[in-house]
């Protein structure tokens, strides 16, 4: 009878306890999970499969004594674990179990090996978009009706508050550097003083030179009457190296905190980097295309915050994720990366969650389409989004989780120009193309292809010629829609500093220089009317906006500016406007506009300097036209 215990204990198996999976069923005999063992020797024989129906469960006293039994004549050593149940499963419910398990997995590799790329001649169905339901109107944001200046409009990033708050953190670290440094002598700043500090900094962006201090030298070349009689060289490097954003009073408290968990490595931009990022999404609604890229800060400092992103001009320095309206390019929003906070060495879920916080679809709204590249494209990120009312496409790395990994009629290794091959797969697209290189894309948007083409040198009998091919819808239009996060551009501010915080300043007045001038284009655009001057170009504005900010300190004049092409003004309301009549009247300046009479009479390119102050229609002057007198 002991014998017969024997060999019935030796099959027992447990099942886990509450606090882990109740499903699982995990046999006594594997070595890596086994919670109790008997003795390995070769005389004991195992309980036989065919006597479940009669198997009975031993009572506890029975599996004590035969564990007692066991451990005496054993040559191995006996777990001192005890069992987390008394109650044994039967083998053949171990074996039921595998077989389902094998069952599953068998439908999941016969229902991968149904998946198929279809060729495109193969039609696709068209996915329904989401309807556009912006959180407010896209465009700017506040009154269209008022004439806004490049100051005003640079003071909607850079408002008495920021300004206050970088001013007031300025002088303090300036007195704090003076207690430590005898020679160092500081004049408290002042706001208009700091106006003409980044008059200088865009007017250097505007102006290369080889060395900072050739802005100040009498020599020629280099004689430039600003900023020479604005800011002293000695005044202008004080107030940059005393430059501080955040408030060193508390500097010492939260530099101790380095290495804890809930540790902010970003407190010294955060005052002036959470103002930009509310005043950028305050300002303007994007339209229907918007874009995700990432951007490089260069910085002499070496921290473990700085990042290296190949094919960048500037490979090594602060990477910064930029949303981006695809039409105007206005920055939207931007996310500093450190760290702690987006890698491609940590999991696939922390890069989804944070492209659904620069998203930010409660306060962006539904309907929009987002173009991201190849870093953060997933199938979970798409599928998140879509559940956002957001569709998203971009080119997609074949690794990722949830791409498709059949080969059945996959596109071949050395495949024509043009060729392609899609699969669905559920509500995701994926598509392979064979362009001037491959590519391979995931959208939610688009159909695999309506038949779209672009030209591209094709080989022929040895050569190359130029011929139409197919391309993706995908494809065209990311190509179409993926820019706009870019800042490096020919007045782009930078100076060499060895403070990583102090580079981030010079970016945050780019940003703010940048979004002010395309709302100066999105007004000239919105008034629309025949007599309003043309958008100014970058440059013009970025001297005007300079000169605005001279204006504000008393002891500093203003460079003068060139007469403004716009027209007189009319007069006022009342009698005196309903005295006025149709008269010629000649534009300030030299500014010319198309002749309105002309361009209906198919004459495009008439251009005048005449204009009806009453109508305030610009129209052509000469004695054989009489166009004035035709209108009136």
């Amino acid at each position: 009878m002991a014998t017969e215990r024997e060999n019935s204990d030796a099959e027992i198996t447990v099942t886990l306890s509450d606090e882990e999976d109740n499903d699982v069923f995990i046999d006594s005999t594997s070595d890596e999970e086994d919670l109790w063992c008997l003795s390995s020797d070769e005389s004991v024989d195992y309980h036989d499969d065919t006597d479940d129906v009669d198997y009975q469960p031993p009572t506890a006293t029975t599996s004590a004594r035969l564990r007692r039994d066991a451990t005496r004549h054993s040559s191995t050593t006996v777990l001192q674990k005890e069992p987390l149940t008394s109650s044994p499963v039967p083998s053949s419910a171990i074996k039921r179990k595998k077989t389902v398990q094998k069952s599953a997995h068998k439908k999941r590799h016969m229902f991968e090996s149904k998946e198929r790329w279809r060729c495109k001649e193969e039609s696709d169905i068209n996915p329904k978009p989401p309807p556009f339901t912006p959180a407010r109107t896209p465009g700017p944001t506040f009154d269209t009706s008022v004439q806004w200046s490049p100051l005003a409009l640079f003071q909607l990033f850079f408002s008495t508050s920021v300004v206050r708050t970088i001013i007031d953190n300025t002088n303090a670290n300036a007195e704090k550097k003076q207690a430590k440094a005898k020679t160092f002598r500081w004049k408290l700043l002042t706001e208009p003083e700091f106006y003409v500090f980044i008059a200088v900094v865009i007017f250097t962006g505007i102006v290369k030179v080889p060395d900072r201090d050739d802005y100040w030298t009498k020599r020629w070349p280099y004689n430039f009457s600003f900023p020479r009689n604005a800011m002293s060289r000695d005044r202008f490097e004080a107030i940059l190296w005393s430059l501080h954003l955040s408030d060193p009073k508390n500097n010492n408290k939260k530099e101790s905190r380095k290495g804890i968990r809930l540790h902010d490595r970003l407190f010294k931009i955060k005052p002036l980097y959470t103002d930009i990022v509310s005043a950028c999404k305050a300002n303007f609604q994007p339209h229907k295309n918007i874009s995700i890229n990432q951007t490089v800060v260069p910085s002499a400092q070496i921290t473990a915050k700085q990042r290296r992103t190949k094919g960048k001009a500037s490979a090594l320095g602060f990477k910064l994720l930029i949303l981006a309206d695809s039409l105007t390019a206005y920055r939207w929003n931007f996310f500093v990366c450190s760290e702690k906070t987006v890698s491609s060495t940590i999991g696939q879920g922390l890069r989804d969650r944070t492209i659904m916080d620069i998203v930010d679809p409660s306060r962006l709204g539904g309907g929009y389409r987002l173009f991201v590249n190849n870093f953060y494209s997933s199938p979970t990120l798409f599928r998140d989004l879509q559940k956002a009312n957001i569709g998203c496409c971009g080119p997609i790395r074949k690794n990722q989780v949830g791409f498709p990994k059949t080969t059945e009629n996959d596109l071949p290794a050395k495949a024509e120009k043009g060729d392609l091959r899609w699969l669905r797969k559920a509500d995701l697209l994926f598509v392979k193309w064979m362009g001037p290189q491959k590519v391979t894309m995931c959208s939610s948007l688009h159909v695999a292809c309506s038949g779209q083409t672009m030209k591209s040198k094709v080989k022929v009998n040895g050569g190359r010629q130029m011929k139409r091919i197919t391309i993706p819808d995908a494809v065209q239009d990311y190509n179409r829609h993926k820019g706009g996060a870019d800042l490096s551009g020919d007045y782009t501010v930078h100076h060499n500093t060895k403070k990583w915080y102090k580079t981030f300043f010079f970016h945050f007045v780019e940003i703010a220089v940048v979004n002010s001038f395309i709302l100066h284009e999105e007004l000239i655009s919105l008034q629309n009317k025949p007599t309003m001057q043309k958008p100014l170009t970058e440059q013009v504005f970025r001297e005007r906006l300079a000169a605005s900010m001279l204006e504000l300190d008393g002891k500093t004049t203003a460079p003068p500016t060139p007469a403004s092409p716009t027209p007189s003004p009319p007069p006022a309301g009342g009698a005196e406007a309903a005295q006025v009549t149709c008269m010629p009247t000649f534009f300030q300046g030299n500014c010319r506009k198309y002749c309105k009479r002309c361009h209906a009479l198919g004459m495009t390119r008439v251009k005048t300097k005449v204009y009806c102050r009453k109508c305030e229609v610009p129209l052509c002057l000469a004695q054989k036209k009489k166009l004035l007198s035709t209108l009136a």
